[in-house]
């Protein structure tokens, strides 16, 4: 009798999962299998129930969802479907050390914009994780999280001076444009020095 209620029990909890997974990955295709099979069954539960409370909070955009998503996702496989509440800071920066790269490989540091961007993914799920029913503004960052720094770059600007337009360029660009509206913000744009 006590083994069919769990069956019975397991079985609409899968169906709740399920439904939900469908619900937060709704118009973005492939990461719904990738929830399902990639990543633990609490895991999941945790990711879902997550971004339903950011549809409900902010009205997150699909790009929003994608991002988040594949966030949470690869910080679970990549420590190997551990509970998110059981994750330390240890395990926070393994997760985002993965992502340095040498010199040689990125000369410009682009790497350090992907860090500070998963980065603040993190505190904000966290935030939610350790508090998810007080409000976003009030919500605390958890400690374990709270002291991994914000990595600065070091070149003031990725963009070289050959990255720009010549005026050459300019006038290329104007002679092929077909559009008179882009010819006009292009120009406008360019006497503004924007």
């Amino acid at each position: 009798m006590q083994r069919a209620k769990l069956k019975q029990n397991s079985s609409v909890m899968n169906s709740i999962l399920i439904k939900k997974i469908d619900q937060v990955t709704q118009g973005l295709g492939y990461l719904s299998t990738q929830l399902t099979e990639k990543v633990s069954k609490d895991n999941a539960f945790v990711i879902a129930n997550y971004i339903v409370a950011q549809k409900t909070e902010v009205n997150c955009a699909d790009t929003y969802r994608r991002n988040m998503l594949n966030t949470l996702m690869s910080l679970s496989i990549k420590l190997e479907n551990k509970p998110f509440k059981e994750m330390d800071r240890e395990d926070i920066i393994f997760y985002l050390d993965s992502f340095r790269k040498t010199e040689k490989i990125d000369p410009l540091h682009k790497w350090i914009g992907t860090y500070n961007e998963l980065r603040q993914r993190l505190v904000k799920f966290f935030r939610w994780l350790y508090a998810p029913n007080v409000k976003a503004i009030d919500r605390r960052t958890p400690e374990f999280i709270d002291d991994i720094p914000k990595l600065k770059r070091k070149e003031i600007s990725i963009y070289k001076p050959t990255d720009l337009w010549t005026p050459e360029d300019d006038v290329l660009f104007l002679k092929y444009c077909p559009s008179k509206r882009e010819r006009c913000y292009h120009t406008l744009s360019r006497d503004a020095s924007a």
